[in-house]
């Protein structure tokens, strides 16, 4: 089975809509939403769509609610995805066919070169691309990256490296191709930068 993994954090503006999207999905799947400390009605809005809900009691930062939702994840693969209608559910069956029918260990939604992002975030993620393909050794398209699906047992060897707050995708990406397992970049030009809420992160 597969495990949609959410985490959230005040995002009852976008949340509905992705989720009446991802229960119209035609395969097995548990969607689960860890909602990090909200202040608004993001968790009833997922218990209204049928979903499963994890409440941290505080906001915690990503890093850790991604490790909590991994952790108490059913499906042998887990999806993670944002919460804020970036990442588009249709392509969550491509990806998670590229590890059951092709044996890939980890499948990365890399998003375009002319990705509506700006002009800062994108030179940072290029300088973040370089620096990891050199160590190592391995041409990654988008390390940073929070769309991707991967085999649960293969992660849950390196959550103890997740930080609490940023960035994961990182740890993750370096971690599984250090340890010899295998990650597919798969373009999805769907992509599209954050169209509600506020981004947690900070350029400086």
């Amino acid at each position: 089975m597969i495990t949609i993994v959410i985490p959230a954090f005040n995002e009852a503006a976008s949340i509905g809509e992705l989720l009446q999207k991802l229960n119209s999905l035609n395969f097995k799947k548990e969607i689960l939403v860890v909602d990090d400390g909200s202040s608004d009605n993001t968790a009833e809005l997922v218990l209204q769509y049928g979903c499963r809900v994890i409440k941290n009691n505080a906001n915690t930062g990503n890093g850790f609610t991604i490790k909590k939702g991994i952790l108490n994840a059913t499906g042998d693969i887990v999806v993670l995805m944002d919460a804020d209608g970036q990442h588009p559910p249709e392509a969550i069956e491509k990806m998670t066919l590229e590890i059951e029918k092709n044996g890939w260990d980890m499948v990365v939604a890399s998003r375009p070169k002319d990705a509506d992002v700006s002009k800062f975030r994108t030179v940072g993620n290029r300088i973040l691309n370089f620096t990891a393909t050199m160590l190592t050794g391995e041409k990654i398209l988008d390390l940073t990256s929070g769309f991707r699906a991967f085999k649960r047992e293969k992660a849950l060897e390196f959550l103890h490296l997740f930080p609490r707050k940023f960035s994961y995708p990182t740890t993750l990406t370096i971690s599984f191709l250090k340890s010899g397992y295998t990650v597919k970049f798969l373009p999805v030009k769907e992509i599209k930068k954050r169209e509600t809420g506020k981004s947690s992160i900070k350029p400086f």
